[in-house]
């Protein structure tokens, strides 16, 4: 995943090989039933298949089994690239009630929160 992730932000003109392999290890995950790497799902459906709906869909039943930091970061980013802030709830509460400290962590759940204090999202 790492190394996919890398090739997305150098723009390599390998990225759709690798984007295929990951595509095809979680295919054959999910085949298996196992939703042990959710955070690395996230991430793919997110940074790689841009797909921000599938990506919050995923963080919201990862952070139902896992709530690191990392989770905590990607259920926020996938929420907000889906345009989805009230969909973060959970992970501000849980910051909130933590007081987990991270400085991109915080910087995503600053621009939730002042997404949902703006007029334009309806209640």
């Amino acid at each position: 995943m790492r190394l996919a992730l890398a090739k997305a932000a150098l723009q390599s003109p390998d990225l759709p090989l690798y984007t295929w392999i990951m595509g095809a290890r979680f295919a054959a995950l999910t085949q298996r039933g196992s939703d042990y790497f959710g955070r690395e799902q996230v991430r793919f459906a997110l940074y790689l298949q841009h797909d921000p709906q599938t990506a919050l869909d995923m963080a919201k039943r990862n952070w139902d089994v896992q709530r690191a930091p990392w989770d905590a970061r990607v259920f926020l980013e996938a929420a907000e690239a889906a345009r989805q802030p009230r969909a973060a709830a959970p992970v501000l509460a849980f910051l909130q009630k933590t007081k987990l400290q991270d400085p991109v962590i915080e910087s995503v759940a600053r621009r939730i929160e002042a997404e949902l204090k703006s007029p334009a999202v309806a209640p």
